[in-house]
């Protein structure tokens, strides 16, 4: 539906909407469906945010710094078409719709207005001032009051905010579903010459069958009768007469029994009044006066009943337990109906029309059974039929229209009171009915000869104005299985995951993700199943539901023909798709492979790795060096080498290739084999060049300055030279490919030279006077002064002043205060039992001071913790387990003999028995063990255990297992 006024009439607020599942069928008109036909669509937003305008502030408007003026009044008109269907006391509607209402009710139109007193509303009909009368009350509240409708109230209603203004139109339902019009309006139309009779759907004509320019002036100029004749044919479909309820209103005075239940269940089936979207109805309307002059009756018949069945459904719903109360009441139902049944014309199209009773001229009385909703009968599964030449099928299955079909029957029998009215569509358009495709007195459609025109989805429609129900059937054509196919082949060695269609060669990248589908039409839905030659499909080889088959991470097992088989009843389809994996040479530096090779040739070769932009090396003359390609690829590239653009032949040209062309040796390199080597690695999927330039360039040893000396005075100084590692044109290098180069003689060169400044001198801390409680200690500070030559001489404390402050010499020590472990008296020999006459007793050990205060055990760790337990002797420990003999065993032979015997703990001295904690010390022998586990003899029925007089007494021997052990007691039973 359209989105509802925004929230806030100023800012930021929401705006709701309606959504409902809809087919757009023939002629425009859109056709209703249930809720799970649009399952598979996304859900349209239900709810959004909306800006009106900003609001206001302080009366000024900030953005142009001038007066902020406010909106003027906004009535709150509701676009809804009222339809009364029974009587009632008083209704209540908003202004800005048209209420088709019956007589003698009252009625109440509100005037919902914004920003705009409602005393200050105004009131007019048909243009004209209103004010209150003897029926009419025009109130200060804003809304007006009709006390029992009478003609002279048709008209138009308009309520008047200032200069906002908007209408509420009543028209009054008479007698045969006429409208009857206002005094008023017959005496205009006599002025005017046009014939005050009321408007009948019933006339030779229907409104929107234009007979001449008389009867579409008539129908459709004025804008207030619109909807008159959509009205007035919902009524007759319907059901509902003035008549009818007239009748029941007679009835209810005379018979109150029946008032109690049967009306109530009236009341909540049948709503007291319609309400319809007045955007409905002219979506109606217009699809209408579309149609041909031939069809508009027939179309107009059809898109009501489904504006009912609409209608009727959101009804049927919201009444459904009240339902089930009325059909058990019992007694005569007050509500008359019209019945209808569909014929068809010279024309082939249906047509919906009365059906009366031969006893009397009035519409036909609802029987004595209690109302109920229609239901279309489904007896059997929604399997699909095709096996014979004349298919009978009930609404709601899938038919197949085989090359040997003849004939198709439809079958829709519903059930309800009163009886539904059944219609029918095809992909939600009118059915066209011919000699070829027809009704049958039973309602049944059947099709002649089908065909491929005759393919789509048929619904049988049963309605009644309790209720709808539907249901839909599938007819196609069968046919054989059809492989959607790929016309190329496909070579993607760079994409790490693709789909493709089978039936084609492809060509992937190793380790690739690779799906293959399988997409296949035909009827019955094929089955699918996919197949490896000479091979199984692979663990990594996954299926889905929808027929294709996953590869992931593809590797070379998974290389192969792959063949996806379709199957049904009409015959088989075949389609293969072979799958070669390739992987082109790539460059791996960190080839852990080859540097193990690399490794291998020994520590007296240099070792170099080729590479995609190209290594450069320096080299030694003389050096040994051993030049690896790493690469890798699938299938394994072949490698070829390279010196300065000449092919490296094997045993021939420099160097020796070694490790299946991965690795060229050259043992003692001189300057006329410097230059550039390259490998080639190249497979099916490509090629790679890999480069190394080689450079013979001498290393040696320079003395680059000295070290900084080694002491700032004394006579111990020395700067050392420092050495440098470097090529031919000066560039210095790492040092160890200078190693093996002849040193430069070093000589160390004395450095500072001179007497040291006097400092201060201290010797180490003696031990501590006191081991706790604080103790002294001291040590010697002195002024001393190292020479030039070497020597430590005293001075006295002055010559140390500008050193610094004189470090102390002597401190306190040791303030922790003393402490010592502590233990109380042991405690009674009365823990638990440890042994034969051994028991356990506890004592507390804590750490404290000279003054009995308690310190942290930290306090106390130099000094060797005392034990806190210790065993002991205890007549109470003089215990141990004592066994009786074992029972008799419960079975002489089979799986359940079992014995038991009395195991106690025992006081060795009493003999009288003791706790059974007290002889936890020792491992506490088994009282139950199995006994005489052998085979018992087949022929001997016998009981094999002393329990079974019980067995039979508790009736077990019905259980298998009590029936096997005690067979002689229940072989009688």
């Amino acid at each position: 539906s359209e989105w509802s006024q925004c929230s806030a009439t100023c800012g930021e607020g929401t705006q709701r909407r309606d959504v409902v599942c809809k087919k757009m069928g023939h002629g425009g008109i859109s056709v209703s469906l249930n809720a799970s036909d649009c399952s598979s669509l996304s859900r349209p937003l239900l709810l959004r945010a909306c800006f009106v305008m900003p609001c206001a502030i302080a009366g000024v408007n900030r953005k142009e710094n001038k007066p902020f003026h406010r909106q003027g009044p906004h009535i709150l008109g509701l676009r809804k078409i009222y339809v009364q269907l029974r009587k009632e006391r008083k209704l209540q509607f908003n202004i800005g719709g048209q209420a088709y209402l019956l007589p003698k009710t009252s009625v109440l139109i509100r005037c919902p207005v914004r920003r705009f007193r409602k005393s200050m509303i105004i009131w007019e009909k048909d243009g004209k001032p209103l004010s209150s009368s003897t029926h009419v009350t025009v109130t200060h509240f804003g809304y007006i009051k009709i006390n029992q409708l009478k003609p002279v109230n048709v008209g138009t209603y308009t309520c008047v905010a200032g200069p906002a203004r908007d209408n509420f139109v009543i028209k009054i339902i008479g007698s045969n579903n006429k409208l009857v019009e206002s005094p008023s309006s017959n005496r205009q139309e006599e002025t005017s010459g046009i014939s005050n009779e009321a408007l009948s759907p019933n006339d030779k004509h229907a409104p929107w069958v234009r007979r001449n320019r008389t009867d579409k002036s008539r129908f459709f100029v004025h804008p207030l009768a619109q909807y008159d004749g959509i009205i007035l044919k919902l009524l007759e479909i319907k059901g509902w007469s003035q008549e009818s309820l007239d009748s029941r209103e007679s009835q209810e005075s005379t018979e109150n029994y029946f008032v109690s239940v049967e009306d109530a269940s009236v009341e909540t089936i049948v709503p007291l009044t319609l309400v319809i979207d007045q955007e409905r109805l002219d979506e109606i309307s217009g699809a209408i006066s579309r149609q041909n002059d031939n069809l508009k009756d027939t179309y107009a018949t059809h898109v009501i009943a489904q504006l009912i069945a609409e209608i009727s459904k959101a009804q049927s719903n919201a009444n459904e337990s009240k339902l089930k109360l009325s059909e058990r009441s019992k007694g005569a139902s007050s509500v008359e109906f019209l019945y209808h049944k569909i014929t068809t014309d010279d024309h082939g199209l249906s047509k919906l029309s009365s059906v009366e009773q031969s006893s009397s001229k009035g519409p036909i009385r609802a029987s004595t059974e209690p109302l109920k909703a229609p239901v279309i009968r489904q007896k059997s599964n929604g399997k699909m039929l095709a096996s014979l030449t004349e298919v009978i099928a009930e609404v709601g299955r899938t038919v197949l229209l085989a090359s040997w079909t003849r004939s198709l029957t439809l079958s829709c029998e519903a059930e309800g009171n009163p009886k539904p009215l059944i219609s029918w569509t095809k992909n939600g358009q009118l059915l066209k009915y011919s000699q070829r495709v027809k009704i049958l007195p039973d309602q049944a459609l059947q099709i002649l000869d089908p065909n491929e025109s005759d393919v789509g989805v048929y619904n049988c429609t049963a309605t009644s104005p309790v209720g709808l129900d539907s249901r839909s059937s599938k007819v196609v054509v069968a046919g054989k299985p059809v492989i959607k196919m790929s016309k190329h082949d496909l070579v993607n060695i760079n994409s790490t995951s693709f789909i493709v269609d089978v039936g084609s060669v492809v060509i992937a990248r190793l380790g690739a993700n690779i799906t293959i589908k399988c997409q296949v039409s035909g009827i019955p839905k094929p089955s699918i199943s996919w197949t490896k030659e000479q091979a199984p499909l692979g663990a990594n080889v996954h299926l889905f539901q929808d027929g294709s088959l996953s590869i992931i991470k593809a590797n070379p097992a998974n290389q192969g023909l792959y063949s996806c088989v379709v199957l049904n009843t009409q015959g088989q389809a075949t389609a293969a798709t072979n799958l070669i994996l390739h992987d082109p040479p790539r460059a791996f530096p960190e080839f852990k492979d080859l540097m193990l090779k690399l490794a291998v040739a020994g520590y007296d070769f240099r070792a170099v790795l080729a590479s995609s932009p190209g290594t450069k090396e320096l080299l030694s003359l003389g050096s040994n060096v051993l030049i690896g390609c790493p690469v890798k690829g699938f299938p394994k590239p072949g490698i070829s080498w390279s010196y300065n653009g000449k092919p490296i032949n094997t045993g021939l040209g420099p160097g020796q290739v070694l490790a299946l062309q991965q690795i060229l040796q050259i043992p003692n390199i001189t300057e006329e084999l410097q230059g550039d080597y390259s490998c080639r690695a190249q497979n099916e999927a490509g090629a790679l060049t890999l480069k190394v330039t080689v450079e013979i360039t001498e290393y040696k040893w320079v003395i680059g300055g000295l070290l900084p000396c080694s002491a700032p005075c004394g006579n111990k100084g020395l700067k050392l030279p420092k050495l440098k590692c470097l090529l031919d044109n000066g560039t210095e290098v790492d040092k160890s490919l200078c190693k093996g180069k002849i040193h430069p003689d070093l000589q160390p060169i004395e450095c500072n030279i001179r007497d040291c400044s006097p400092r201060w001198t201290v010797t180490s801390w003696p031990p501590c006077s006191q081991l706790c409680g604080g103790g002294a200690r001291k040590r010697r500070v002195s002024c001393q002064q190292v020479t030039a030559r070497g020597m430590l001489i005293d001075l006295s404390p002055g010559f140390c002043a500008q050193s610094g402050k004189k470090p102390p010499d002597s401190q306190t020590c040791d303030k922790q205060l003393c402490s010592q472990w502590v233990t109380s008296n042991w405690s009674q020999c009365n823990g638990p039992c440890v042994g034969l006459r051994w028991g356990v007793q506890y004592r507390q050990v804590i750490c404290q001071a000279q003054n009995s205060t308690s310190l942290p055990s930290q306090q106390c760790s130099s000094s060797t913790r005392p034990v806190s337990t210790r065993n002991c002797t205890s007549d109470v420990c003089t215990v141990q387990w004592r066994s009786s003999s074992w029972t008799p065993c419960t079975s002489s032979c089979g799986n359940y003999g079992f014995q038991s015997r009395r195991v106690d703990c025992v006081h060795l001295r009493t003999n009288r028995q003791a706790r059974e904690q007290l002889c936890l010390w020792k491992h506490r022998p088994v009282n139950w063990q199995r006994c005489n586990i052998i085979p018992c003899e087949k022929s001997e029925c016998r009981d094999t255990t002393r329990y079974c007089v019980m067995v039979k007494r508790l009736r077990l021997c019905l259980l298998p297992q009590y029936k096997l052990r005690c067979c002689e007691s229940c072989s009688g039973i």
